[in-house]
């Protein structure tokens, strides 16, 4: 699965800043707004992967680092 993920890191990491890029500031203080924006992200992964290799590939996905200004 690491390197099915790896080889689709392009396409991952386009979604995913197209996806960061949209988001408020004021909406991510709360607690809540990070998880909203953590299940958008493995949204936007397993569609990736899904499209890719007919199946979502990932049950999940952590934030180990989040930094706002």
């Amino acid at each position: 699965l690491e390197e099915t993920v790896l080889r689709h890191m392009p396409a991952i990491r386009n979604n995913l800043v197209l996806l960061l890029s949209r988001q408020v500031y004021d909406d991510l203080v709360p607690h809540e707004g990070k998880e909203a924006l953590r299940q958008q992200a493995l949204a936007e992964v397993q569609a990736v992967l899904q499209s890719q290799i007919g199946k979502p590939g990932v049950d999940d996905l952590f934030f180990s680092n989040f930094v706002m200004h």
